[in-house]
C-alpha cells in the first residue's frame, strides 16, 4: 500500500500522521521546531525517516496556521519530497469567510465526513473553538482562550494567585480554598459555555453530533460527560441521547487531511 504523511502545523505543536492509502497507521505530536534545521528528514518523528528510506519521493500533505513554521518547512523541503499544501478554498465546505482558520475548516470537513452532517466541532488547544456545519456548509462558531492559555493569562494578570493545574475530575463547585476556587471557576465556566453552545446548536439541529478534539479535547469530553450525567441525576432526567451524540476524536485533524487528499485526487482525475 502507498504510504504518505500528513502534517498539521498548529500554534504550539507539529502534528504528524502516517497513512497507508486511507488507513491511519501512526501519529506523533512534537513541539514547534527551531530554525536551525537543514534537511526535512530532521523534522520527522524518531524512526520515521528510516521507514521512508525506500520511498524516493514521499508525499507530505500539510495544513498550517503558522506562517513562520511554514517558511521553515519550505526552506528545508528538497526535490525528493513531494509537498502538498492544503488550501482552504479547495475544501468543499461553503459559506465560509476569508479569515476562517484552516485548522477549524479541516476539522469540520473531517467531522462531517466521519460522523455525517450536521456536526459541531469543539477543538481545545491554545484556543477553545466551536465550529458548526450542516449540509457541507459552515454555520458559524466561536473562539475563546484554551484551558492552559486561560490559566497562564490568570497567573500573568494576578501574580498573587497561586498557580494551579486543571483538576482531574469535576471539582467541588463551592470551593473552600483559593486553588480550589480557581479550579471551580475554570471548570464550571468552561462547561457552562460548552453546554450553551451545544444546546443552542441543537435547537435547530437536534440530531447533530458533537466532536471534541485537540490537546485538551479528551479532558473536556470526559468532564462534560460527567457533568451531564450528574445534572441528569439531580434533575431526575436522562441524557442518554445527548451522550450518544458526543464523540472524542483526537485524530480528527488527520481525518480532515485524508478527506481533503482523497477529494483532491478524485477531482484531478
Amino acid at each position: 500500500m502507498a504510504a504518505w504523511l500528513a502534517l498539521v502545523i498548529g500554534n504550539t505543536r507539529w502534528h504528524w500522521a502516517w497513512f497507508e492509502d486511507r488507513r491511519l497507521v501512526d501519529s506523533c505530536h512534537q513541539a514547534n521546531l527551531p530554525p536551525d534545521i537543514h534537511h526535512w528528514y530532521q523534522l520527522l518523528p524518531v524512526g520515521w525517516a528510516t521507514r521512508l528510506a525506500s520511498d524516493e519521493h514521499p508525499h507530505l500533505w500539510v495544513a498550517s496556521v503558522v506562517s513562520q513554521q511554514s517558511r521553515l518547512l519550505r526552506q528545508v523541503a528538497r526535490a525528493e519530497l513531494s509537498l502538498h499544501w492544503l488550501q482552504a478554498d479547495r475544501i468543499p465546505v461553503s459559506e465560509t469567510y476569508p479569515t476562517l482558520g484552516l485548522d477549524r475548516l479541516i476539522n469540520l470537513w473531517g467531522a462531517g465526513q466521519r460522523y455525517g452532517w450536521p456536526t459541531l466541532v469543539i477543538d481545545s488547544g491554545t484556543a477553545l473553538t466551536f465550529t458548526a456545519g450542516a449540509e457541507q456548509q459552515f454555520r458559524g462558531g466561536g473562539i475563546l482562550l484554551g484551558l492552559r492559555s486561560h490559566l497562564s493569562a490568570l497567573e500573568s494578570a494576578a501574580p498573587a494567585l497561586p498557580a494551579v493545574e486543571p483538576p482531574p475530575s469535576l471539582p467541588e463547585r463551592w470551593a473552600n480554598s483559593t486553588p480550589a476556587a480557581i479550579q471551580s471557576g475554570l471548570v464550571y465556566s468552561y462547561l457552562g459555555t460548552i453546554h450553551q453552545y451545544i444546546t443552542d446548536w441543537k435547537t435547530t439541529h437536534p440530531h447533530s453530533t458533537t466532536v471534541f478534539t485537540g490537546g485538551d479535547g479528551g479532558y473536556w469530553y470526559r468532564l462534560y460527560r460527567q457533568w451531564l450525567q450528574l445534572s441528569s441525576q439531580k434533575a431526575g432526567a436522562t441524557f442518554e441521547s445527548e451522550l450518544s451524540q458526543l464523540h472524542h476524536a483526537p485524530e480528527l485533524m488527520f481525518w480532515g487531511v485524508d478527506a481533503y487528499r482523497s477529494f483532491y485526487l478524485r477531482s484531478d482525475t
